[in-house]
Protein backbone atom coordinates (compact mmCIF):
# COMPACT_ATOMS: atom_id res chain seq x y z
CA UNK A 1 0.00 0.00 0.00
CA UNK A 2 1.53 3.31 -1.13
CA UNK A 3 0.00 6.54 0.10
CA UNK A 4 0.77 10.17 -0.82
CA UNK A 5 -0.13 13.24 1.23
CA UNK A 6 -0.08 16.57 -0.59
CA UNK A 7 -0.56 19.14 2.16
CA UNK A 8 1.09 22.54 2.68
CA UNK A 9 0.41 22.55 6.44
CA UNK A 10 3.15 20.65 8.26
CA UNK A 11 0.85 20.14 11.24
CA UNK A 12 -2.02 18.70 9.16
CA UNK A 13 0.34 16.52 7.13
CA UNK A 14 1.72 15.09 10.37
CA UNK A 15 -1.76 14.42 11.74
CA UNK A 16 -2.79 12.64 8.54
CA UNK A 17 0.34 10.52 8.54
CA UNK A 18 -0.16 9.56 12.18
CA UNK A 19 -3.79 8.51 11.72
CA UNK A 20 -2.98 6.56 8.53
CA UNK A 21 -0.21 4.67 10.34
CA UNK A 22 -2.63 3.87 13.17
CA UNK A 23 -4.96 2.31 10.61
CA UNK A 24 -2.49 0.43 8.39
CA UNK A 25 0.63 0.07 10.54
CA UNK A 26 3.71 -1.21 8.72
CA UNK A 27 1.69 -2.44 5.74
CA UNK A 28 1.89 1.00 4.07
CA UNK A 29 4.49 3.51 2.98
CA UNK A 30 3.69 7.23 3.11
CA UNK A 31 5.22 10.09 1.14
CA UNK A 32 4.50 13.70 2.11
CA UNK A 33 4.64 16.58 -0.40
CA UNK A 34 4.41 20.21 0.81
CA UNK A 35 3.13 21.49 -2.54
CA UNK A 36 1.65 20.37 -5.84
CA UNK A 37 4.87 20.99 -7.78
CA UNK A 38 6.87 18.41 -5.86
CA UNK A 39 3.94 16.01 -5.94
CA UNK A 40 3.49 16.19 -9.73
CA UNK A 41 7.25 15.85 -10.26
CA UNK A 42 7.15 12.51 -8.43
CA UNK A 43 3.75 11.26 -9.59
CA UNK A 44 3.53 8.38 -12.06
CA UNK A 45 0.38 6.45 -13.05
CA UNK A 46 -0.18 3.54 -10.69
CA UNK A 47 2.43 4.65 -8.13
CA UNK A 48 -0.07 5.42 -5.34
CA UNK A 49 -3.08 3.53 -4.01
CA UNK A 50 -4.44 6.48 -2.02
CA UNK A 51 -3.73 10.21 -2.34
CA UNK A 52 -4.71 12.73 0.33
CA UNK A 53 -5.01 16.08 -1.45
CA UNK A 54 -5.45 19.47 0.21
CA UNK A 55 -7.86 21.53 -1.90
CA UNK A 56 -6.35 24.89 -0.91
CA UNK A 57 -2.70 24.74 -1.92
CA UNK A 58 -0.27 27.65 -2.23
CA UNK A 59 0.07 27.92 -6.02
CA UNK A 60 -2.83 25.85 -7.37
CA UNK A 61 -6.02 24.29 -6.10
CA UNK A 62 -6.10 20.56 -5.40
CA UNK A 63 -9.00 20.00 -7.80
CA UNK A 64 -6.84 21.09 -10.76
CA UNK A 65 -4.02 18.81 -9.60
CA UNK A 66 -6.43 15.87 -9.43
CA UNK A 67 -7.76 16.62 -12.91
CA UNK A 68 -4.16 16.25 -14.10
CA UNK A 69 -3.89 12.96 -12.19
CA UNK A 70 -7.05 11.62 -13.81
CA UNK A 71 -5.65 12.18 -17.30
CA UNK A 72 -3.32 9.21 -16.76
CA UNK A 73 -4.57 7.37 -13.65
CA UNK A 74 -8.21 6.39 -13.13
CA UNK A 75 -7.52 3.90 -10.37
CA UNK A 76 -5.84 5.72 -7.49
CA UNK A 77 -8.19 6.71 -4.68
CA UNK A 78 -8.31 10.44 -3.94
CA UNK A 79 -9.33 11.81 -0.54
CA UNK A 80 -9.74 15.59 -0.43
CA UNK A 81 -8.80 17.50 2.71
CA UNK A 82 -10.23 21.01 3.09
CA UNK A 83 -11.56 23.69 5.41
CA UNK A 84 -14.73 24.14 3.35
CA UNK A 85 -17.29 21.84 1.69
CA UNK A 86 -17.71 24.25 -1.23
CA UNK A 87 -15.86 22.00 -3.69
CA UNK A 88 -17.91 18.84 -3.09
CA UNK A 89 -19.36 18.81 -6.63
CA UNK A 90 -15.93 19.28 -8.22
CA UNK A 91 -14.57 16.49 -6.02
CA UNK A 92 -17.30 14.22 -7.36
CA UNK A 93 -16.28 15.11 -10.94
CA UNK A 94 -12.77 13.74 -10.40
CA UNK A 95 -14.20 10.62 -8.77
CA UNK A 96 -12.96 11.38 -5.26
CA UNK A 97 -13.32 8.51 -2.80
CA UNK A 98 -13.95 10.69 0.24
CA UNK A 99 -13.92 14.26 1.56
CA UNK A 100 -12.35 15.20 4.92
CA UNK A 101 -13.17 18.55 6.50
CA UNK A 102 -10.61 20.19 8.76
CA UNK A 103 -9.78 20.21 11.64
CA UNK A 104 -8.37 16.72 11.07
CA UNK A 105 -9.29 14.10 13.64
CA UNK A 106 -8.84 10.34 13.94
CA UNK A 107 -12.53 9.52 13.35
CA UNK A 108 -12.78 11.32 10.00
CA UNK A 109 -9.51 9.86 8.71
CA UNK A 110 -10.53 6.36 9.82
CA UNK A 111 -13.90 6.74 8.08
CA UNK A 112 -12.12 7.78 4.88
CA UNK A 113 -9.71 4.85 5.05
CA UNK A 114 -12.51 2.36 5.69
CA UNK A 115 -14.23 3.65 2.57
CA UNK A 116 -10.95 3.25 0.66
CA UNK A 117 -10.52 -0.30 2.00
CA UNK A 118 -13.93 -1.26 0.63
CA UNK A 119 -13.15 0.27 -2.76
CA UNK A 120 -9.77 -1.47 -2.95
CA UNK A 121 -11.32 -4.84 -2.03
CA UNK A 122 -13.97 -4.27 -4.68
CA UNK A 123 -11.27 -3.58 -7.26
CA UNK A 124 -9.49 -6.86 -6.49
CA UNK A 125 -12.59 -9.07 -6.79
CA UNK A 126 -12.45 -11.42 -9.80
CA UNK A 127 -14.05 -14.48 -11.35
CA UNK A 128 -12.36 -17.42 -13.13
CA UNK A 129 -13.58 -17.66 -16.73
CA UNK A 130 -13.11 -20.65 -19.01
CA UNK A 131 -12.03 -19.37 -22.39
CA UNK A 132 -9.89 -20.64 -25.27
CA UNK A 133 -8.69 -23.81 -23.50
CA UNK A 134 -7.57 -21.85 -20.46
CA UNK A 135 -8.97 -20.28 -17.32
CA UNK A 136 -8.65 -16.50 -17.25
CA UNK A 137 -8.94 -14.19 -14.27
CA UNK A 138 -11.49 -11.43 -15.00
CA UNK A 139 -11.58 -8.55 -12.53
CA UNK A 140 -15.13 -7.37 -11.88
CA UNK A 141 -13.99 -3.75 -11.76
CA UNK A 142 -12.91 -4.12 -15.43
CA UNK A 143 -16.00 -6.01 -16.62
CA UNK A 144 -18.53 -3.74 -18.36
CA UNK A 145 -21.18 -6.32 -19.25
CA UNK A 146 -21.85 -9.91 -20.26
CA UNK A 147 -23.91 -10.78 -23.33
CA UNK A 148 -25.26 -14.11 -24.54
CA UNK A 149 -24.26 -14.37 -28.20
CA UNK A 150 -24.52 -17.47 -30.42
CA UNK A 151 -24.74 -19.92 -27.50
CA UNK A 152 -21.66 -18.49 -25.78
CA UNK A 153 -21.13 -15.65 -23.34
CA UNK A 154 -19.27 -12.58 -24.49
CA UNK A 155 -17.55 -10.70 -21.67
CA UNK A 156 -16.87 -7.08 -22.62
CA UNK A 157 -14.15 -5.45 -20.52
CA UNK A 158 -12.31 -2.14 -20.55
CA UNK A 159 -9.30 -3.86 -22.11
CA UNK A 160 -11.13 -5.97 -24.70
CA UNK A 161 -13.44 -8.97 -24.70
CA UNK A 162 -13.39 -12.74 -24.37
CA UNK A 163 -15.78 -15.60 -25.16
CA UNK A 164 -16.57 -17.86 -22.22
CA UNK A 165 -17.44 -21.55 -22.26
CA UNK A 166 -19.91 -20.99 -19.43
CA UNK A 167 -23.60 -20.16 -19.27
CA UNK A 168 -24.92 -16.78 -18.17
CA UNK A 169 -26.36 -18.40 -15.03
CA UNK A 170 -22.95 -19.85 -14.13
CA UNK A 171 -21.22 -16.51 -14.61
CA UNK A 172 -23.93 -14.70 -12.66
CA UNK A 173 -23.45 -17.09 -9.74
CA UNK A 174 -19.66 -16.63 -9.83
CA UNK A 175 -20.07 -12.86 -9.78
CA UNK A 176 -22.49 -13.03 -6.86
CA UNK A 177 -20.16 -15.28 -4.84
CA UNK A 178 -17.17 -13.01 -5.62
CA UNK A 179 -18.83 -10.03 -3.97
CA UNK A 180 -19.95 -8.25 -7.13
CA UNK A 181 -23.64 -9.02 -6.87
CA UNK A 182 -24.68 -5.52 -5.85
CA UNK A 183 -22.97 -3.95 -8.89
CA UNK A 184 -24.37 -6.26 -11.56
CA UNK A 185 -27.95 -6.50 -12.73
CA UNK A 186 -29.58 -8.94 -15.15
CA UNK A 187 -31.52 -6.42 -17.20
CA UNK A 188 -32.45 -8.86 -19.96
CA UNK A 189 -32.21 -12.56 -20.73
CA UNK A 190 -29.17 -11.73 -22.88
CA UNK A 191 -27.51 -9.04 -20.73
CA UNK A 192 -25.83 -8.83 -17.35
CA UNK A 193 -24.47 -5.32 -16.85
CA UNK A 194 -22.09 -3.64 -14.42
CA UNK A 195 -24.02 -0.62 -13.14
CA UNK A 196 -20.75 1.23 -12.51
CA UNK A 197 -20.45 1.56 -16.30
CA UNK A 198 -24.00 2.71 -17.11
CA UNK A 199 -23.92 6.30 -18.37
CA UNK A 200 -27.64 6.79 -19.06
CA UNK A 201 -31.02 5.17 -19.54
CA UNK A 202 -32.29 5.85 -23.05
CA UNK A 203 -35.19 4.38 -25.04
CA UNK A 204 -35.64 1.62 -22.45
CA UNK A 205 -31.99 0.58 -22.76
CA UNK A 206 -28.88 1.08 -20.70
CA UNK A 207 -26.15 3.00 -22.49
CA UNK A 208 -22.78 1.70 -21.32
CA UNK A 209 -19.58 3.72 -20.93
CA UNK A 210 -18.10 2.25 -24.11
CA UNK A 211 -21.20 3.28 -26.12
CA UNK A 212 -22.74 -0.21 -26.31
CA UNK A 213 -26.45 -0.67 -25.66
CA UNK A 214 -28.02 -3.23 -23.28
CA UNK A 215 -31.76 -3.84 -23.63
CA UNK A 216 -33.94 -3.66 -20.51
CA UNK A 217 -36.55 -6.42 -20.54
CA UNK A 218 -40.11 -5.26 -20.85
CA UNK A 219 -42.04 -7.13 -18.17
CA UNK A 220 -40.17 -5.66 -15.15
CA UNK A 221 -38.61 -2.58 -16.71
CA UNK A 222 -39.71 -0.23 -13.92
CA UNK A 223 -38.18 -2.45 -11.22
CA UNK A 224 -34.86 -2.64 -13.09
CA UNK A 225 -34.71 1.12 -13.57
CA UNK A 226 -35.55 1.63 -9.88
CA UNK A 227 -32.77 -0.78 -8.88
CA UNK A 228 -30.29 1.26 -10.92
CA UNK A 229 -31.49 4.52 -9.32
CA UNK A 230 -31.08 3.00 -5.84
CA UNK A 231 -27.57 1.87 -6.80
CA UNK A 232 -26.66 5.44 -7.81
CA UNK A 233 -28.06 6.91 -4.57
CA UNK A 234 -26.12 4.34 -2.52
CA UNK A 235 -22.86 5.44 -4.21
CA UNK A 236 -23.27 9.13 -3.30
Amino acid sequence: MKIAICEDSVTDAGLLKGHVLEHYGSSCTIEIFPNEIEFLENFKPGCYDIIFMDIYLVNEDGISVCKAIRQTDDNCLIVFVTTSPDHAIEAFQVNAAHYIKKPICADTVTAALRKCDKLLAKRLAFIPVKAERAVRKVYLSELIYVEVAHNTCRLVMKSGEIRARQTMSELEKLIRHSGGGTRFIRCHQSYLVNMDYITEVKNNCFVMENGDIATIRRHDRSAIKSAFEEFLFAKT
